[in-house]
This record gives C-alpha cells, structure tokens and sequence, in this order.
C-alpha cells in the first residue's frame, strides 16, 4: 500500500484514476514495478543497499547506509572506501537508490533505514524472485550468505582504512566505523562468509598494523566495558590469536599459529588464553587445534583457572568432554578453592555436572568459604541440582 501511495502521490489530479486503474494487483506485482523502474546506472548500488538491510544485525542508520557507496567492489576481495564519493545529502543517497522499497524513520535522534513493508525483505529473499524469467528482476534477489559477505566487506573495508592517528573526534569522519567494529564478526561467521574474507581478516588480525588496535579501542567484545574508553586507541589486552579463538575462525587460528607460536601461550584478555576463551565460547574444532599445542591443565595467573573452568561457566559439555580426554582435572581449584563442579553448579549447567561426576569430580569438595557445590548451586535450578546429587548418592547436608 505504501509502495502504490508513493505512486499516488506524485501525481497530478487529473491522472489519478488511470494510474489507478494501472496499479499492480498484488504486493510482488507492486515490487516487481519498483524494481523495473530502478535506472540502470543505479542498479548495482540498489541490490548492494538492499542487501545490507536484508543482512544487518540491527537497523541502520541513514550515514551508515549510505556510506556503503562510497565503496568500490568493483575489485576483488576487501573493497577501498573513497571519502570523496559520498553524497552531501545522505537520505537523497539512499530514497534515488531504493526508491519506495525502504523508508526513513526517526528514532530519537537518528533516522533509521527500514523496509516499507516487512513483506519486501521476504520477497527480495524469495525463491520466487529467484526463478523469475525476467533478468532485470531476477538480479535483486538477495541470497542471505550473499548479503552477509557484502556487509562483512564493507565493515573490513572501513576498518582497515583506520590508522593510528584516529581519536573520538577523527572517527566521527567513518559512520560506519562503529556497526562495523561491532558486527563485522557476526557477518563473517555467517556459512562460509570468512572464506570469502580471508585476506582481509589476516589484515585485521595482524599487530603490527595499527587496524587491530583500533578495532578493538571502538569495541572490543572481551571487555565490552572498556570500548572506547581512552581518547585514542591502547595496546591490546590480548594477543590477535586469542581473538581469533573468540570467534571460532578455525582457519585463521591455524595461520595465527604458524606466524606467531609464541602468541599460543600468551596471557590475557577475560579469560587468560586462547584455549580458555575457545573453551568458554564453545569453539570444539578450534579447541582440538589448540589442544595439540597447548596443555589441557594451563592455568591462567589471576584466578588460576583451567579451560575445563570456562567450559563449566558457559555449560560447554562436548568442550568439557574433550578437555577430560586430554587429561582435564576435574578436581582442579581455583585462588578461592572452587572446582569446576562449583562452577556448573553456581550455573545450573547440569549436563556439565553430570559429566564432571561420572569423570571423578569430588561432590563434596569445599571452597574458601566452606561451601560444597551444592551450597553454590544455582538458585533458579536448585530443585535439579538435589536430584542429580540424589541420584548420584551424595549427602546434601552442607555439615
């Protein structure tokens, strides 16, 4: 309805009726109008904006939309962002390239990009589209993998266009520089995104560049608390293979570990290492590759915590099986005394307790503060922790 009042209202009085007795009859016909109507040197720029709003992990604002043209993908790999494509006014960018497919919204301060319809997003994605026999509209059909990759590039390309001069001033100057050091990942772990983007991701991964800092200064998701906070990007808490453990990027773990073994030890970051932080995230193939180099009982120093710890906190049993495999206390204590059985207790991670107790795990073992894991157990899912203790035998007294 909207797309055909669009039609309407810029029409004249007198060609109201016939318009309207031309108006298409159902909504594909209606896009299928739009779509046509799209000129011909604006028709690579229309699918790439309809593919970012198709992918987008959260609505995007119009700079942010508009900033994917003054990207140039005509090579391949990682587009470069030309400044001086941008348009003054942004919003006219975006309505000459989508016409009434999307509209702008206001959202307290910001003006947001949407689809006019919710039914738009379903129909440019549909198989419909797909087999249609007219090319000039079966081209808008948006694969998702597709849409994720264009807007993973875009988010590289702006990322590794930032240097070490950056501040909170100068980086006003890349609207797209904070969706994209915040989403970039979720995009390119979408299917076989990162296989697209792998040169760039070695780009970005790489210390010696200033990008890997500044990435990580606007948002770092380790410390999300920290993003941003100094005027000026820091040093790394963490290594890049840690990161790259974070994420599960199985593929450049495997790089990151033959340009730099000595980054496989090293400490930082939330969690302490890189098996830590794959252990808690639940990265099984990223875990086996770091297990053939790295012991299973590596503690990190501020808590003396063993990645059989990070996969108790975050319930991650297959991760847990594999770390008992390789040789995993499953008695282990941390500074304050607690096991990983207090831990998935303190979690309500039950399948992770069954699987510590059948591997030895002491139910009745006390930390600093002389509580057992059942003193810990998670108040929500205590009813479960009882029974699982009962059915194992144990005592629940706290004594």
């Amino acid at each position: 309805m909207f797309c055909q009042l669009e039609v309407l209202r810029h029409s004249f009085p007198p060609s109201v009726r016939p318009i309207l007795a031309e108006l298409p009859e159902s909504l594909d016909d209606t896009y299928e109008r739009i779509l046509r109507e799209i000129r011909k040197p604006n028709q690579a720029y229309t699918r790439r904006l309809l593919q970012c709003l198709v992918a987008a992990v959260r609505p995007l604002r119009v700079e942010e939309l508009a900033e994917i043209l003054t990207f140039d993908f005509s090579t391949e790999g990682i587009p470069n962002l030309n400044p001086s494509w941008r348009w003054e006014d942004q919003e006219e960018a975006v309505m000459s390239a989508c016409s009434s497919l999307v509209i702008v919204v206001k959202d307290g301060g910001s003006r947001i990009v949407q689809f006019s319809h919710f039914s738009v997003k379903e129909y440019l994605t549909s198989d419909r589209l797909a087999r249609s026999s007219r090319e000039e509209i079966s081209r808008y059909h948006i694969p998702i993998e597709a849409a994720h990759t264009i807007l993973a590039q875009a988010c590289l390309g702006v990322l590794l266009k930032l240097d070490s001069n950056i501040d909170r001033d100068r980086i006003k100057s890349f609207p797209l520089a904070r969706y994209a050091a915040e989403y970039w990942v979720r995009h390119a772990q979408f299917g076989s995104v990162s296989s697209c983007i792998k040169d760039g991701m070695e780009c970005l991964f790489d210390a010696e560049m200033p990008h890997f800092a500044v990435w990580l200064w606007i948002y770092d998701h380790d410390q999300r608390w920290l993003s941003m906070g100094p005027p000026s990007p820091l040093k790394p808490a963490a290594p890049p293979i840690y990161y790259a453990s974070q994420f599960g990027f199985h593929s450049l773990v495997e790089t990151l570990i033959t340009k730099h073994p000595e980054d496989l030890s090293a400490i930082g970051g939330y969690y302490g290492t890189s098996l830590h932080v794959a252990a808690a995230e639940g990265h099984v193939q990223v875990v086996l590759l770091l297990l053939k180099h790295l012991p299973a009982n590596t503690k990190s120093p501020l808590l003396h915590r063993t990645p059989l710890f990070s996969a108790a906190q975050t319930g991650q049993t297959e991760i847990g099986q594999h770390l008992i495999n390789c040789g995993a206390d499953v008695n282990a204590q941390m500074k304050d005394g607690s096991t990983p059985l207090h831990l998935a207790a303190n979690f309500g991670h039950l399948k992770f307790m069954r699987l510590l107790l059948n591997h030895g795990a002491n139910p009745h073992a006390r930390n600093n503060m002389n509580k057992t894991p059942l003193g810990v157990g998670s108040y929500e899912r205590r009813q479960e922790v009882l029974q699982l203790v009962s059915e194992y035998g144990f005592k629940s007294e706290e004594g």
